[in-house]
């Protein structure tokens, strides 16, 4: 019967090592010490995975909180604006700038068909 131990990642890769250089990869203890480890390793990169989306959402709220603070017009039309230049980022993996910003902005207010078109001359 097999004893119940407590390893460190470290050590689980060395005595993995180990055994296939000993060639025991059809034996119970590599197949199952390999099974341990690609779990180990898939929940140790979703993790990252999540880290890295959290990160880009930080950044991408901080960039709205930046451009909001120079654009000129209502939080409606800027929040039209920015989806928009979210799509548009999707599209063409361009970044947002200010004048991709004031170009949606004045297509939206040029537009007769938009909500946000402004009557007159």
């Amino acid at each position: 019967m097999y004893k119940t131990i407590n390893i460190t990642v470290p050590d689980m890769a060395a005595i993995l090592d180990t055994l296939e250089a000993q060639g025991q990869k059809n034996e119970y203890p590599y197949q199952k010490l390999k099974r341990y480890w690609d779990d180990w390793m898939a929940k140790e990169k979703a993790q990252q995975e999540r880290d890295a989306q959290k990160q880009a959402s930080r950044e991408r709220r901080a960039a709205k909180s930046n451009f909001r603070k120079t654009f000129i017009g209502s939080n409606r039309l800027f929040e039209a604006c920015w989806r928009e230049a979210l799509k548009y980022k999707r599209l063409y993996l361009e970044e947002i700038s200010e004048e991709l910003l004031e170009q949606i902005a004045s297509e939206k207010v040029n537009n007769p068909k938009s909500s946000f078109f402004i009557y007159g001359k």
